[in-house]
């Protein structure tokens, strides 16, 4: 009898033992599909998040070869030979003070949520990390040039009378743009637009960002 019941006993121990582990390599491989299915969720909202970047940072491109297209034309010829609806919109683009943004939420989940150890792919995690980097240097080098371009603009005000302020709204567009040109700042400004901002860093940033954006489709079947 006694024999019987340590006999009975150690296979229910061992029922239950197995039964204990069942659970808990079930519960582990529960998590860890539930953890890659967050992973890739949110690998897929950085996805649509970094391509609206991208338009973003395209608009920013776009402004700055207005800016200087519009420098290039009017320092180097002469200004009444320029038709007046391009002075108009080369007008339009100077008085332009858009800051560049760009979104970041997807990241931010990513970093709160606690799945960025449980990314395989390491060098993706970084090429994401410094996408993000990038057009955070990218917001920071446009606001330096609007800076100094809003300044000039407010140099042109500055100086004239009051009289003078309530009249430019009424300016001939050819008149407003010499008004522009006997401003030093402006001139200044107008002058130094092509290089204060390379535009090679844009690119080199975009470039990077579709790289990632691949990766991303590849690694999880975006």
């Amino acid at each position: 009898m006694k024999k019987y019941r340590i006999g009975e006993y150690m296979r229910e121990l061992s029922i239950v033992i197995l039964g204990v582990a069942v659970t808990f390599i079930s519960s582990a491989l529960i998590s860890s599909h539930n953890t890659r299915k967050d992973i890739r969720d949110n690998m897929s909202m950085i996805k649509i998040e970094l391509e609206e970047n991208i338009k973003k940072i395209d608009k920013a491109i776009e402004a700055i070869d207005k800016d200087v297209d519009a420098a290039s034309a009017i320092l180097s010829g002469d200004l009444r030979s320029i038709p007046t609806d391009t002075l108009v919109a080369y007008s339009n683009s100077l008085t332009n003070i858009s800051l560049f943004s760009y979104t970041q939420d997807a990241m931010e989940i990513l970093k709160i949520s606690s799945l960025a150890p449980h990314i395989e792919n390491k060098q993706l995690l970084l090429g994401i990390i410094k996408s993000y980097e990038a057009m955070n240097s990218m917001k920071t080098a446009i606001s330096y040039y609007l800076d100094n371009k809003k300044k000039a603009l407010d140099d042109v005000t500055e100086r004239l009378s009051p009289e003078e302020r309530r009249a430019i709204t009424s300016y001939d567009i050819y008149d407003l743009w010499e008004l522009y040109l006997t401003n030093g700042h402006m001139v200044h400004f107008l002058e130094s637009c092509n290089y204060t901002l390379d535009k090679r860093n844009f690119i080199s940033a975009k470039n990077h960002i579709r790289e990632v954006i691949y990766s991303i489709e590849e690694e999880y079947g975006l």
